[in-house]
């Protein structure tokens, strides 16, 4: 897949979001000025259904204006009552994957979280999954057999991954343009320079 399209960021919205209006506002200055295909969501537990309505209503405001899918972590049951775009599993057994599938219908993104595992990933794979995440990468060093991992893939599975990496510059030039998709982690919001300029020295 990434030798015919490039890489594209994926993004992740930190756990606590106390403004979703304001959020919102920000992804769409990023989403205006970065290509960005996806952005997730992560529910803190025991959000009430209100602040869960109001969240999802704010995000899909940029995320449509923007032609950016957004995906909800976990809560497939969600999918279809708020119109998001699919769900991000974290967990890797075929039988979640399998329910997911059925709650979200076919149309709908279905990303699952594989850790360093190759065979969750090809079960991913055989499963039915849009992507495969891969991670997290914290860096070159530490994490060689990850990237190998990721190398491997993209040469071998048509399944497109998500590589998701601490907000590194190098790391990213490393990825850019292998990866068929890639995740700074959530801190990248609170970069002092901003999320765009830090998001800048990720693109390739």
């Amino acid at each position: 897949m990434s030798d015919v399209a490039p890489t594209r960021l994926y993004l992740v919205a930190p756990l606590e979001i106390p403004a979703p209006e304001a959020f919102a506002e920000l992804c769409g200055e990023v989403f205006a000025a970065a290509d960005v295909a996806c952005l997730r969501v992560a529910l803190p537990p025991g959000l009430p259904d209100r602040e869960e309505a109001r969240l999802f209503k704010a995000l899909k405001t940029p995320c449509h204006a923007h032609d950016v899918a957004l995906v909800v972590e976990n809560r497939f049951e969600l999918v279809k009552p708020y119109g998001l775009d699919g769900v991000h599993l974290t967990g890797a057994a075929a039988k979640a994957m399998e329910e997911a599938r059925s709650a979200v219908g076919k149309q709908a993104i279905l990303g699952v979280d594989c850790g360093d595992s190759r065979h969750k990933a090809l079960t991913a794979g055989e499963k039915d999954a849009d992507y495969v995440g891969f991670g997290p990468i914290a860096s070159i060093e530490a994490d060689a057999a990850l990237l190998d991992l990721v190398l491997w893939w993209q040469s071998m599975i048509e399944t497109p991954c998500v590589a998701e990496i601490a907000p590194d510059p190098i790391l990213a030039a490393k990825l850019w343009g292998v990866a068929d998709f890639l995740a700074p982690d959530s801190g990248l919001w609170s970069a002092p320079e901003g999320p765009f300029a830090r998001l800048k020295g990720l693109s390739g």
